[in-house]
């Protein structure tokens, strides 16, 4: 009864170890007594009572966790971030090691490029190089665009350049647009750079909503499934210097330009608006302030996710025919450089559609600046079809010949495609 009793004075109910009230006890009889008996044999042997001595171990050092030195923990990834990781990734834009030219004009596209690429820098394993070109535009405001991308390059402890470039006197000399003339006095300054400074990419600020701007003006000024698929994820920039192409990547092409303000915004930073984006007599400005607008609210609110569909689509239709066209432009090629194109008349294809693909690469080659327009393509298909000797002089100053057998596209003396 001892047993019990110690047990009862504890509470413990001997078949189940829980705590009981102590009336219960009684309730058990003898089977009770037996189950406590049995239960308190084996209580009173556990280690914790047992007056038996333990063998003696020493501690396994292996055995004891190490304790890790206080090492800072890097912040997560801003879900911008995030996602521009996920469009680089998808489109294989950049490999550990690469040395990259952020282009950044001071607007919110590419303030947030720049942003961003450094947010990923280490992520990424790349060393970004800032870039600007000053255009000779815009007095004051321009030179306060340097001042201000200079500024925030500093910030981020980035390596900075920049050029002063006359766009005006390009368009004189050229007889070309502001808009196409800056574009060319851009790249022209940012291959430069890159090849200066041994760099292997750069990374231009184009968003979705660029993406979505090319698409409809293209297709309102008239164009084929290549110009349909807008703006690369990946392209190549000619070098002016006569170099190996040097890719242009778009790691925001994903995100909207609304979201590339909020992300400035996030980041405490007030960047530069340049006032011609709001003159309308550009097609452009055009497009994004007034023909747009209308068409989100009359036809379709996700108007811009529905054109960069069509240009993805575009795109991945327009690769199995390039891959085609290899074929048919291996055949008939004698002489393919910047400078000259030779075809062969004879090995040229029976398909139209093929021979347009043809002639429109033939243009691009000798161009690269500009797409080929419809016109001077059918142009060329119609003759190539008559097959009778013919001269003709094409836009972007490209004079084209058919004579003894041999389709010849050249550049005109003294022109330039870049």
């Amino acid at each position: 009864m001892k047993t019990a009793a110690s047990l009862r004075k504890f509470g413990f109910q001997a078949a189940t170890g829980s705590r009981l009230p102590n009336s219960s006890w009684s309730k058990g009889g003898k089977r009770g007594l037996r189950q406590a008996s049995t239960w308190s044999r084996r209580f009173l042997l556990s280690s914790r009572f047992s007056t038996r001595k333990m063998p003696k171990t020493k501690p396994n050092s292996e055995s004891i966790p190490q304790q890790k030195p206080n090492t800072p923990r890097k912040p997560p990834l801003s879900r911008f971030a995030f996602r521009v990781l996920q469009t680089i990734q998808t489109h294989n834009m950049i490999q550990p090691g690469d040395k990259i030219v952020a282009a950044v004009s001071g607007g919110a596209d590419s303030c947030a490029l720049l942003l961003v690429l450094a947010e990923l820098k280490d992520v990424l394993g790349i060393s970004i190089h800032v870039g600007h070109l000053h255009h000779g535009l815009r007095g004051r405001d321009a030179d306060e665009d340097l001042e201000f991308v200079q500024n925030l390059a500093q910030s981020l402890n980035l390596p900075f350049s920049a050029e002063r470039a006359s766009v005006p006197a390009i368009m004189d000399s050229e007889a070309i647009s502001e808009e196409t003339a800056g574009r060319k006095a851009r790249y022209a300054f940012l291959c430069a750079l890159a090849r200066e400074i041994d760099a292997n990419r750069i990374a231009t600020g184009h968003t979705s909503t660029d993406q979505a701007e090319t698409v409809l003006m293209r297709v309102l000024r008239g164009t084929g499934l290549e110009g349909l698929g807008g703006i690369p994820p990946v392209a190549t920039a000619p070098d002016p210097a006569g170099g190996p192409p040097i890719p242009v990547i778009r790691p925001l092409i994903g995100v909207s330009r609304g979201e590339t303000e909020e992300f400035c915004k996030a980041h405490g930073l007030q960047f530069r608006t340049d006032p011609s984006n709001f003159d309308t007599s550009l097609l452009r400005n055009a497009l994004r302030l007034e023909l747009m607008p209308l068409l989100r609210q009359k036809c379709n609110p996700d108007l811009d996710t529905a054109l960069c569909n069509l240009a993805e689509l575009a795109r991945e239709d327009n690769a199995l025919l390039e891959q085609i066209t290899d074929e048919a432009w291996n055949s008939a090629a004698v002489r393919d450089s910047q400078e000259c194109i030779l075809l062969r008349h004879a090995a040229l294809p029976e398909s139209k559609a093929l021979l347009r693909r043809l002639m429109r690469r033939a243009l691009l080659r000798l161009n690269p600046a500009h797409l080929p327009h419809f016109q001077d393509v059918e142009r060329l298909v119609t003759a190539c079809k008559a097959g009778t000797p013919t001269r003709m002089d094409l836009q972007g100053d490209i004079r084209a010949e058919l004579n003894r057998g041999i389709l010849s596209l050249s550049k005109k003396e003294g022109a330039n495609s870049f």
